[in-house]
């Protein structure tokens, strides 16, 4: 296994950063994640190699040939993913061309291109498996973007839905998008939320951690200072997703009880071994607590610390200050400006 490396901030490019927790990580050891006193970046340092990170992208991280989770959970996912896709092409000419960094399993690029949009996705790897139900006829690229040959100034909309905390040269495929986008294009990434009151609050049993996967952690103001060096005009910065929101606080809480991923796990169905008392259990944390958990999502969001950020920017034109570090030119904090 080859040694992990040291980094420096993508942001700000400082070094040794103070560590904000440890954690332990089979077979990479026991990780640590760092924050930037700078912008407030979190990212692991050292950081493993991508050759360590394949056993943590198996072929069914995406849900195999068929589907990640259960049926009824499925169909949520496919008509929210429908409505992302509709929201994100607002405005946009008819046959806009969208770039759908780290595609997955091809959902959301399928629903771009059943709107008519000529779709092209990127993945880390070209065996990737893609449910049924979400292929399509769109190009998808293997590798990282910043490695991928694309016509400059071609696209209308380049998007990395809960992708950019999983590279490792976050700002290198920053730059790519740049290039890649029109002038007048769209650049919209959402991301766990580092400042959000769950993150605070549940900490190594946040949710959405999920080392080592998630190499970085943004908050809106390191987001906003990575966007202006790359050469990028945040336009508005949403904390609310009813998809992602909810179910972080409840998964972190059950994680504070000795949980860990446990109904994640259930409504996929890998967790078949579980004794019957507890999945019903589970099951009925599910059932009840969402509801709950939904009210403090508003809540958390309202405030502005959302456990998700979802910005919108774009290619700051010449002779245009681009993002200020640490601050976002627009923000929103109200649920339906950023429902999924």
């Amino acid at each position: 296994m080859p040694p992990m490396r040291p980094i420096a901030c993508p942001v700000c490019d400082l070094k040794d950063a103070p560590p904000l927790l440890e954690q332990e990580i089979p077979p990479l050891g026991r990780l640590r994640l760092v924050r930037c006193p700078g912008c407030g970046l979190g990212y692991l340092d050292p950081q493993p190699e991508p050759s360590e990170m394949a056993p943590f992208y198996a072929r069914d991280y995406y849900g195999g040939e068929t589907a990640k989770f259960e049926p009824l959970i499925e169909a949520l996912r496919d008509r929210m993913g429908r409505s992302r896709a509709r929201r994100l092409i607002k405005g946009l000419t008819a046959g806009a061309r969208v770039l759908d960094v780290g595609c997955g399993d091809g959902r959301l690029l399928a629903a771009f291109t059943a709107l008519g949009c000529e779709g092209v996705g990127t993945e880390r790897r070209d065996d990737h498996p893609r449910p049924g139900r979400s292929a399509c006829e769109a190009e998808i690229l293997a590798g990282d973007l910043a490695q991928i040959e694309l016509p400059e100034a071609h696209f209308d909309l380049c998007v990395y839905w809960h992708v950019i905390e999983h590279l490792h040269d976050p700002r290198g495929s920053l730059l790519a998008a740049r290039r890649a986008l029109r002038p007048e294009g769209r650049l919209v990434i959402a991301v766990p939320n580092l400042a959000s009151v769950q993150a605070g609050l549940a900490r190594e049993r946040w949710f959405h951690l999920d080392l080592p996967r998630h190499l970085f952690h943004f908050t809106p103001a390191s987001l906003a200072a990575l966007l202006g060096r790359t050469g990028f005009r945040v336009e508005r910065v949403t904390h609310y997703s009813l998809e992602q929101n909810p179910f972080g606080i409840l998964q972190s809480a059950l994680n504070r009880f000795g949980g860990a991923g446990a109904l994640y796990e259930i409504l996929k169905g890998t967790r078949r071994d579980t004794p019957l008392a507890r999945r019903i259990a589970l099951r009925g944390a599910f059932i009840l607590g969402m509801p709950l958990a939904a009210v403090l999502a508003t809540l958390e969001s309202l405030a502005g610390r959302g456990g998700t950020i979802e910005v919108w920017a774009s290619p700051a034109r010449t002779g245009e200050p681009a993002s200020p570090a640490g601050r976002s030119p627009a923000s929103s904090a109200r649920p339906g400006a950023a429902a999924r």
